[in-house]
């Protein structure tokens, strides 16, 4: 029986790696500066938050709810601008690294936990060979379909990845600026720690 195929791979966080600041958290500043609807929700976001705190509810249900002011109308009004924005925040290295671990061989992937309508759009021009991130209900933009793509999670997306392609793969080099990026890492031979201030490696 023939083995499978093996894949090099180079992965990537974005937020805090390849981009300054957190994009969930500064889309969730921007819609408090463009709409008043978010202020109505900061009693019931306050709430969840204490549940959270208390480890009455998961972490991971914890965040989705903290932008449970989100409406599929809010999405496409505000993504566009925000994602112009945000891209400023976009190391300057960031393409070229990337792009270099692609001319080494390495199959490019960026395991985000941003939100599909975001990550996407900020991803765009790297021309990474897969993008994975969290899915989110196009009706209710604020849930997701499935678990948040953090921590362990993105081990799990990746290994299903693989096995769906019938592929095993090695993971060469990663790159993150959390230690909650731990599962991801340990996978490395190489594990490239970055500053999510400044991009300057660790």
């Amino acid at each position: 029986m023939a083995k499978n195929k093996i894949v090099k791979l180079a992965l990537y966080d974005f937020d805090g790696t390849l981009c300054a600041h957190d994009s969930v958290v500064e889309f969730w500043k921007y819609c408090f500066k463009h709409s008043i609807r978010p202020w109505a929700f900061l009693p019931m976001i306050g709430f969840y938050g204490l549940l959270g705190g208390l480890n009455l509810i998961s972490k991971n249900y914890m965040n989705q709810r903290m932008l449970c002011f989100l409406t599929p109308d809010m999405i496409t009004r505000f993504v566009p601008d925000f994602i112009r924005e945000h891209k400023r925040n976009i190391f300057g290295w960031a393409h070229e690294r990337v792009k270099n671990d692609q001319e080494s061989g390495l199959t490019a992937i960026c395991i985000s936990a941003s939100r599909n309508y975001l990550i996407h759009p900020l991803t765009a021009d790297f021309g990474f060979d897969l993008v994975m991130c969290s899915n989110m209900d196009p009706d209710e933009p604020w849930r997701a379909i499935g678990d948040l793509c953090l921590g362990a999670e993105k081990v799990n997306r990746l290994n299903a990845w693989a096995k769906q392609r019938g592929i095993e793969y090695r993971v060469v080099r990663a790159y993150s600026d959390s230690k909650k990026d731990l599962p991801m890492m340990r996978l490395a031979g190489e594990q490239i720690w970055v500053d999510p201030k400044t991009g300057i490696r660790k």
